[in-house]
């Protein structure tokens, strides 16, 4: 059995609640939040759009 046949034969499984890092889901929501917050200026600011490529 070589590595690769290891690899492809045990799916990954969801982490259980116990084993999660709670600071890296707020990381990572603070992340998402972010680029939101920085991606509004592209949906509500019409003179920075490029019209007609």
């Amino acid at each position: 059995m070589t590595i690769d046949d290891t690899i492809l034969s045990d799916p990954p499984d969801p982490v259980s609640v116990s084993q999660r890092i709670e600071i890296l889901d707020i990381l990572r929501g603070f992340a998402l939040f972010g680029m939101l917050v920085i991606h509004l200026n592209n949906f509500t600011n019409k003179d920075h759009a490029v019209l007609g490529a």
